[in-house]
């Protein structure tokens, strides 16, 4: 009824296991939904060769898994995650993002605190110029030379009775220690020496140094790669967004994150490891599988953009590895993706443009489906499937054959209760006998279920009726 076939990594066409695996794939159950098309499978394998399982933990990640039914292809995805069990402890080789990146950045926040105070401080006013001196304090790496404004850093000053002082930072000299006193200045161009507040008779208890350019502004480390990885796999991105802190620091963690997480090794996972006597399990192999989608958030996009609803899906998609443009209605209206100051996930902008739907008010659809194609187009307008006493149809009145079967199609149940649609209502959705299937799932050997949208649990209709019937 279907086989499953392995073939080379990603996008490889060169078949890699001789026999069908659907032979040693056990509990083989996969998952279709309307936005996102092929979308998450799994098998077990299991009752073979300890060695045998480890060569396939080794080897398997990223191959291209295929299942074919009837002659055509049904569904296709990427060996996501891998989980070999052995003596009950849980080795896991993962493309989720937060085990395995091969090209990573930080963003953050410049702190809005640069320092504080350090020892004795005082102001100085006339006849000395106004300025401030902390005798623990060394203030040249923050002095602006009045002759080059604008000022770099400002200071304010918090006195013994809450009141307040500001100014910017002109140069600082020295008084009793290196560098321990500043000029200060009301205006950012350094032109009127003195403070923001007044200051005569004030004693200062507490300062803090500031960046009056980066202070609160998003900063970005830039992209770190490796290479060889990416060769072997593909790009996987990853930003990791920091609150206040500095350059130094970010590209700190954003280079330990990459050496870190560069490859996607193994690692064990799970509950704690038992030592001593332990019960004897069964060797396992875990295979979870992810439709191509998946791969559209590998990449990301940093800057926004207008343009109409197709137009933006259509050069998302090319923007990414993996997925191809493959069918791409018109829809004509006016969208736009916002990536400042935040960068964005190809993948969650696509999705975010097929659920706004159109201005009219249909839905539409989009996902990836047969050779990786990108499929974009307004969900039907009427019924297209029937449910009558527990069989699928089509509107031709043939038997729905499960595994090619697609969501996003509205169905209508002939045994619900029938009942009248609301007052002045004249959409065939308000009949209670219909209703939107946006996830469909298939598990073998014959079970098929519906899930309707906007469901809040999984209410399915169950289907094991189907193959026996064909």
């Amino acid at each position: 009824m279907f086989s499953l076939n392995l073939y080379g990594p990603l996008t490889g066409n060169a078949f890699i296991e001789s026999d069908n695996l659907a032979e040693i794939a056990k509990n083989w159950s996969r998952t279709s939904l309307a936005i996102g098309g092929f979308d998450e499978g799994s098998f077990t394998v299991e009752n073979l060769a300890r060695s045998t399982l480890t060569e396939y933990f080794d080897r398997w990640l990223g191959y291209r898994l295929v299942e074919e039914s009837y002659g055509k292809l049904s569904w296709e995805g990427i060996i996501w995650q891998l989980d070999l069990v052995l003596d009950g402890i849980n080795f896991r080789r993962t493309f989720d993002v937060e085990w395995w990146a091969n090209k990573v950045k930080a963003v953050y926040s410049y702190p809005t605190v640069e320092d504080t105070q350090q020892g004795n401080f005082a102001y100085r006013a006339f006849p000395f110029a106004h300025n401030f001196q902390d005798d623990g304090q060394d203030f040249s790496d923050w002095d602006t030379n009045p002759a080059a404004p604008p000022a770099v850093y400002r200071i304010s000053v918090i006195n013994d009775d809450d009141t307040t002082a500001n100014g910017f930072l002109g140069l600082a000299f020295t008084i009793t220690n290196a560098n321990d006193s500043i000029y200060v200045y009301t205006d950012v161009s350094l032109t009127v020496a003195g403070w923001n507040g007044t200051v005569a008779g004030k004693t200062p208890v507490s300062y803090i140094v500031s960046n009056v350019l980066l202070s609160g502004v998003r900063q970005d480390t830039g992209w770190t790669t490796n290479n060889d990885c990416v060769e072997q796999y593909g790009r996987q991105e990853y930003v990791i967004s920091l609150p206040g802190t500095k350059p130094a620091a970010a590209t700190a963690l954003r280079d330990r994150y990459l050496n870190e997480y560069a490859w996607p090794s193994s690692r064990m996972v799970g509950s704690d490891i038992v030592i001593g006597k332990r019960k004897k399990t069964r060797d396992v192999l875990e295979v979870t599988v992810k439709g191509y989608w998946h791969t559209l958030n590998w990449r990301h996009r940093e800057t926004s953009g207008a343009g109409t609803t197709s137009e933006l899906i259509t050069s998302l998609t090319g923007d990414s590895e993996f997925v191809t443009v493959g069918r791409i209605e018109t829809n004509s209206d006016d969208s736009f993706v916002d990536c400042d100051p935040n960068i964005q996930g190809l993948g969650d902008l696509v999705e975010m443009l097929i659920d706004q739907g159109d201005i009219s008010g249909n839905i539409w659809q989009g996902g990836v489906y047969e050779n990786r194609g990108m499929i974009y187009k307004q969900a039907p307008s009427k019924e297209t499937h029937i449910l009558t006493d527990g069989m699928l149809y089509d509107l031709g009145s043939s038997l729905v054959i499960p595994t090619l079967l697609k969501p996003g199609f509205y169905l209508r149940n002939t045994n619900a209760p029938a009942g009248q649609l609301p007052p002045g209502s004249y959409n065939f959705w308000d009949d209670p006998q219909v209703s939107y299937i946006d996830e469909v799932k298939f598990s073998a050997p014959d079970k098929l279920s519906l899930k309707l949208a906007d469901t809040k649990t999984s209410v399915s209709l169950m289907l094991s009726q189907i193959i026996g019937k064909l």
